[in-house]
């Protein structure tokens, strides 16, 4: 459960302040503190009339005069160019030590850090959304000139700054309302006439819109000017580098020596590059008329003379005596001479083993990953390689490993190994370390083994970590999940976030708005970390984390510009062909495997034992998703997982908000304290966990940690659902720990979930809560259960007591009889030996429902069937039939019933006869039926969790033939609306509303309670599944408008230039003309469209409709007013990868009624499968009917019309009708053609 630091959303916030009793508000929040204990007395000395804030009189409509610069460009392009120029400073506010005073009766507030932590996406607000006053210790005294804020997408309109040298004496410095421009930026600006001094500082929060809060507060002082940087980092460089100097002030002249003396106006003046020929000093300065000097910079650079070449082997030996050149006889004897190195494709720098190296190895430019104030730019490319010739970092010897031990100093031993911005690189066969030298600061400070950076470069490629042996990395526990973050292993891409020095340590600084420069997609492709043992590690084992990462997804909640408003700030952009494999991680302070900004990235065959075990300011899991598509996670282990009081989760495995189309399977967890499983769409309104399949899976213990840290508090349950939409889990087995008092499937304290559950093996101990497997189904937990078998001591419950048991086939069987017929040992199950699980038994065997797509494994690699039923649990441990997916032919009149997997989309294909027609209906008795012609030769079936198979059948004259299924891709979710909601929670990505409503964030657009089918309506109005959606008024007493009359979907995973199938269900109303015709569109969002702010609205950048995917469909009372909506489309190739599409479907002339409504069910917009090719037509026979009979596809003889038989689950005879059905036809022709022939006369 991520990034849960109390970043609640303004919905969720604006929910929780309906319970928080109301307090009187005075005239001036100053009376408020004073009442507040811990508050110190508010002696406020007015002196913003004497001439200290720069006031220019700028004039608001109302005529009061307003402090700040005058404004004369739009406000949010001024506000992104001040906060860009103020970034070049040093924020001295940046990690102050924060309180809040908040009014009385104000039960609770977030983070006042939040304010000063450097990372626009947090905040400090207080619980009710009103003023506030936020007090900072800076820790020192300190001089300022200027002072920033910036808000939270609430305007604030007034507010005051005082300072204090002793926290006790006040001064106001700055007292006024905000301007127009300011407001609508959410960003203030106030530059000083003089420079102010002061170690405390106050902000009062006077007056603002509800929910106003403070995202960052700033303080600089600009009258100095900034520091001289450099390009390349002091040290060791290679003879003939060219150093480049430069200052932020543009107006700024820099001068310098070479010689070691102090620089003054008469010293030489920066023009060109200095080149390094020999060992040299150089001090410089910035100076400008009418400014402070800059601080001296001073680099001293040693020359490195080696003639560096490619293809060669380079060796570092510590013990050498002397500085070598490399070679075997002389190698380097230093990381230092190591780093100076500009290595070239296919060499090979080798450490000699049992050897120690003191300090960072620098792979590429660290010239930006190290400058303490974030400066500079890096140059891509530096100890790089090519994708078949990458540069090596590894040993050479025999004896122990070659240890890397970073500095003790934490600001110098930041990462032991740092590969910055180069590509085509491994790193292998080293040990590396990062402790601290005290155990007193163990966890206090970010420390890393081994750090990858990515600063604006683009793609940077081939990246290989294996074989290390990473420990004790005392780093601090602070989320990991972020740029600086302390881990074994992490790999970051930055873009305005900058990692600086404040107040003695290194820090996370996203405060820039970001520039053009700042914009450029990076990522990294083809990144491989395999075979690596990480032991004793805070806090982190594997983790990633990356700037660009802002997407509706998860809520536009993160990082600066990382808003629905300014998205092409940072657009989510993810890493691709990430493989995390074959890696064992052991004694873990926080998360163990963690993977974000991601795009197909696989995690296997990885271990990970004990983590969780430190106090956290997060919630850690073993191995987990945020913000990523399309993961696999399989072949894992995860066992001994901490759940301490400060850890929300605790579980094996977590599908995060964010994570879409992720797929756990194959692995195996036991003994984690949190459970086997956490889902957590929980951010707010627009998070997502979608897609999401579990399966073949295997939990033991899980719930209890035997062997547990200090602190770690056991749950007794199997899985926590706090947030997931529309989940696939099946076919696990559980065993459950021999657990004291009850034991919980589902934590029923969570909320917000969809999930459907069949073919699941639960071992359970013997008192099980009841409401732990009966969650209750309403609104805000719609969970479905199919053929599971729960195994538990005791007699079977009732139906009262476990109404799961009596629908939808599950079985429940007691364990001394399960135990007796198949010789489980669960004593050795839970001790580790599986052996005994890997049987059937009568309750187990074909007794499941078809789940899986096609070349799906058991447990154990062994395949499972697709086209019929499965076992029950994660062994597949009976035989079945061939599993192609192909039917072959039905002739006219004959039908067959098929299993398929359900709550998945079927693509079923085929080539009718020229008078012939397979219809495909599901089967649930419900008639809602599609056809194939032979011109269509394709249909898409959408199932849910009430039926796992298909009707079959072909209608007309002649045959079917190469009749054949397929399961595939959906770009949307929830199709079969089985994710209701109640109130605003976010589990339905389904929305409802006109363009004009749902511009903005759409709190209470949900589809929920009122705006759908009502169980008992499935028959009916469901095409699948028990629910649908509802167009139309929700109660008596309402009307229709806007937000009941068009269904939505957004950012859905379609990919530029496939081509997709939409289609749905409908039961339509009557509208006002008296017709009953509905209509779908779907829109589409550039990969880049410029800020959406030009373009009105928050989601008005899906401007442009694709015109084929458009489709209006008219219902008539012959067909129940029901009709097949459905359309083919492809996505242009400048659609946004991210999640490009808008689906609406809409009846916007529904009658006003009582009564009258639309139902939509079964939406699919599914990948295109290719249809058969039609045969040559010279060798067809002239009339279909007289066809012989022959084998279909499979082989099968069809002359019995049974459709081949291995499919058919029952065989529906229609004989006599296609007799009848034929008579009848041939009296029309002969009728027609007489009339034919009287017309021809004529």
């Amino acid at each position: 459960m991520r990034r849960k630091i109390f970043r609640l959303s303004i919905a969720s916030m604006a929910a929780l302040a309906m319970f928080i009793p109301s307090a009187a508000w005075g005239d001036s929040i100053g009376a408020e503190l004073s009442s507040e204990p811990d508050a110190p007395t508010a002696q406020y000395i007015d002196a913003s009339a004497s001439g200290d804030v720069n006031q220019t009189d700028a004039t608001a409509q109302d005529g009061t005069t307003r402090g700040g610069a005058s404004h004369v460009m739009p406000a949010q392009r001024k506000a992104a160019e001040l906060q860009n120029d103020y970034s070049a400073y040093t924020n001295l506010a940046l990690n102050a030590s924060a309180t809040m005073n908040v009014p009385s009766g104000t039960d609770w507030y977030s983070y006042p850090s939040s304010a000063v932590d450097g990372n626009a996406g947090t905040y400090a607000q207080a619980a009710d959304g009103r003023p506030f006053t936020l007090t900072l210790d800076l820790g020192r005294q300190v001089s300022f000139d200027t002072l920033t804020i910036r808000g939270v997408d609430k305007q604030l309109y007034s507010y005051r700054i005082g300072i204090s040298d002793n926290g006790t004496d006040w001064t106001t410095i700055i007292e006024r309302e905000t301007t127009e421009d300011q407001r609508k930026a959410f960003f203030t600006w106030d530059e000083l006439d003089s420079p102010r001094s002061a170690r405390y500082v106050k902000v009062d929060i006077l007056d603002g819109e509800e929910w106003i809060g403070i995202s960052e507060f700033s303080m600089y002082y600009t009258r100095k000017l900034r520091p001289v940087r450099a390009d390349v980092a002091a040290g060791m460089v290679m003879a003939g580098t060219e150093v480049m100097l430069s200052s932020d002030d543009s107006d700024a002249i820099i001068h310098y020596t070479t010689d070691g003396t102090v620089p003054n106006a008469d010293s030489l003046q920066y023009k060109k590059p200095i080149v390094i020929d020999r060992d040299m000093t150089i001090n410089a300065v910035a100076m400008q008329s009418g400014k402070e000097n800059s601080d001296l910079l001073t680099l001293e650079y040693r020359v490195l003379d080696v003639d560096i070449q490619p293809d060669t082997t380079y060796y570092v030996d510590s013990t050498a005596g002397e500085p070598g050149d490399g070679s075997k006889q002389r190698p380097f004897n230093s990381l230092e001479a190591v780093n100076a190195a500009n290595f070239l494709p296919g060499d090979k720098v080798l450490f000699k083993a049992g050897t120690e190296y003191h300090g960072t190895l620098i792979i590429g430019d660290g010239t930006q990953a190290q400058a303490q104030d974030g400066s500079g730019a890096s140059k891509a490319g530096l100890d790089s390689g090519k994708p078949d010739n990458p540069v090596v970092f590894s040993a050479y010897g025999k004896g122990e490993m070659p240890k890397i031990i970073a500095d003790t100093d934490h600001i110098k031993g930041r990462e032991a190994v740092l590969i910055s911005d180069a590509h085509d690189v491994t790193v292998k066969g080293l040990e590396i370390i990062n402790k601290d030298a005290d155990e007193s600061d163990y966890q206090q400070y970010i420390r890393r083994g081994i750090a990858v950076m990515n600063h604006n470069n683009g793609k940077l490629a081939n990246i290989t970590i294996a074989d290390n042996y990473i420990h004790d990395v005392t780093g601090q526990m602070d989320e990991g999940g972020i740029q600086g973050g302390a881990a074994g292993i992490i790999t970051e891409v930055y873009s305005f976030t900058k990692l600086v020095v404040t107040n003695g340590e290194w820090a996370r600084d996203s405060s820039a708005n970001p520039t053009d420069e700042m914009k450029k997609p990076s990522w990294f492709d083809n990144m491989r970390i395999t075979g690596n043992r990480i032991e004793n590690v805070s806090r982190s084992g594997i983790n990633a984390a990356s700037d660009y990462k802002c997407r509706e997804a998860v809520d536009w909640n993160y990082g600066s510009g990382c808003n629905a408003l300014q998205r092409d700030n940072a657009p989510w952009v993810p890493s691709t062909n990430t493989l995390v494999e074959n890696n064992q991680l052991d004694h873990i302070g926080g998360d163990g495997i963690v993977v974000q900004e991601t795009k197909g990235a696989v995690v296997q065959h990885n271990c990970v034992y004990d983590a969780a075990n430190s106090p956290s300011k997060g919630s850690n899991a073993g191995v987990w998703v945020w913000n990523a598509d399309d993961t696999l996670f399989q072949y894992n282990e995860v066992g001994y997982t901490n759940k301490r009081a400060d850890n929300n989760d605790g579980t094996a495995w977590d599908f995060d908000y964010g994570s879409r189309n992720t797929i756990y399977q194959y692995n195996y967890s036991h003994d984690n304290a949190g459970g086997a499983l956490l889902t957590c769409a929980c951010a707010g309104r627009m998070s997502q966990a979608v897609g999401s399949v579990f399966r073949y899976n295997l939990s033991v213990n899980d719930g209890v940690n035997a062997k547990g840290c200090d602190g770690n508090v056991n749950t007794n349950r199997v899985m926590f659902l706090a947030g997931i939409k529309d989940m696939s889990f099946y076919n696990n087995t559980i065993v459950a720990p021999d657990v004291e008092g009850e034991y919980e499937v589902i934590d029923p304290s969570g909320s917000a979930n969809s999930a459907f559950f069949a073919n699941n093996l639960f071992v359970l101990p013997g008192s099980v809560a009841a409401e732990s497997v009966n969650v209750p189904d309403n609104y805000d937990a719609t969970l479905r259960w199919g053929n599971n078998l729960f195994v538990a001591d005791g007699e079977r419950p009732s139906d009262d007591e476990w109404p799961i048991l009596s629908a939808q086939n599950n079985q429940y069987v007691t364990l001394s009889e399960y135990v007796a017929a198949t010789g489980v040992d669960l004593a050795a199950v839970r001790s580790g030996d599986l052996a005994t699980l890997r049987v059937g038994s009568r309750w187990t065997d074909k007794a499941g429902r078809a789940m899986a797509p096609e070349g799906t494994k058991d447990y154990d690699g062994n395949a499972v069937p697709t086209w019929s039923v499965p076992d029950i649990g994660a062994f597949q441990t009976s035989k079945f039939a061939d599993d192609s997916g192909k039917v072959g032919a039905l002739q006219a009149g004959k039908s067959t019933i098929v299993d398929v997997p359900g709550n998945a989309v079927i693509a079923v294909t085929a080539i009718p006869d020229k008078r012939a027609t397979l219809n495909v209906t599901i089967d649930n008795n419900r008639g809602f039926t599609q056809t194939i012609t032979r011109d269509s030769r394709a249909t898409y079936v959408r199932t849910a969790s009430d039926s796992s198979r298909l009707v079959l059948e072909c209608a007309g004259v002649g045959q079917c033939k190469d009749i054949e299924m397929k399961t595939t891709s959906d770009a949307l979710w929830d199709g079969s609306f089985e994710s209701a909601n109640w109130g605003t929670s976010s589990l339905s990505p389904w929305t409802y509303g006109t363009a004009g409503n749902v511009q903005n964030y759409d709190t209470g657009y949900r589809v929920n309670d009122e705006l759908r089918s009502g169980v008992d309506e499935a028959d009916k109005l469901a095409s699948s599944g028990s629910l649908a959606a509802k167009l139309g008024i929700k109660s008596e007493g309402d009307s229709v408008t806007d937000e009941t009359v068009q269904l939505n979907q957004r950012a859905l995973l379609a990919e530029p230039g496939k081509t997709y199938a939409l289609s749905f269900w409908a039961t339509v109303g009557e509208n006002n003309d008296g017709t009953h015709t509905i209509s779908a569109e779907v829109r589409y969002r550039r990969s880049k469209d410029g800020w959406i702010a030009e373009h009105g609205g928050v989601f008005s950048h899906y401007i442009d409709v694709i015109k084929d995917a458009s489709v209006t469909c008219s219902a008539d009372r012959r067909a129940d007013y029901r009709v097949y909506c459905t359309s083919t489309f492809t996505v242009p190739e400048d659609a946004d990868p991210s999640g490009a599409l808008w689906l609406a479907i809409a009846q916007p002339d529904l009658k006003n009624e009582v009564g009258v409504a639309t139902y939509v069910d079964s939406v699919a917009m599914a990948k295109t499968v290719p249809v058969p090719q039609l045969p040559d037509t010279s060798t067809e026979p002239d009339e279909p009917g007289e066809e012989e009979n022959g084998p279909d596809a499979s082989g099968n003889e069809t002359g019995d019309g049974s459709g081949g038989g291995k499919h058919t689950a029952g065989t529906l005879e229609n004989t006599g009708s296609a007799v009848l059905l034929v008579a009848m036809l041939a009296v029309v022709c002969a009728f027609a053609g007489l009339a034919g022939l009287g017309l021809r006369r004529k």
